[in-house]
């Protein structure tokens, strides 16, 4: 298994803000550190970005925000901008992730 140190978690918005919270806490649990997470949010109301912000602070991560809706290549766009690792997985953030799911893409990476 791969070093997964070097690489950046984008969790990026789509049309739906309802999953966002449980989506971004299944992330966050089933993938362990070392990696470095950049989360978007773009016109979502001021609670849930209060929540997700908590979330974010908790596990050290970055947090960008826009009042209004972008486009996901939009948000896509400002967590590149943001990155500086090796690495950049972008995960939508009504993505139900698995466990153990960023090590083999690591690895697939760093091999091709």
């Amino acid at each position: 298994m791969s070093e997964t140190g070097d690489v950046t978690v984008a969790f990026v918005p789509r049309e739906t803000v309802s999953q966002t919270l449980g989506c971004l806490d299944r992330l966050i649990a089933l993938t362990p550190p070392p990696y470095h997470l950049i989360v978007v949010v773009a016109g979502y109301p001021a609670e849930i970005v209060d929540a997700i912000r908590g979330r974010v602070e908790n596990v050290g991560g970055q947090l960008i925000v826009f009042a209004h809706y972008v486009t996901p290549n939009e948000a896509r766009n400002a967590a590149l901008a943001k990155t500086t690792s090796r690495y950049l997985a972008f995960v939508d953030h009504d993505v139900h992730v698995a466990e153990n799911w960023l090590a083999p893409l690591v690895d697939c990476a760093s091999q091709t």
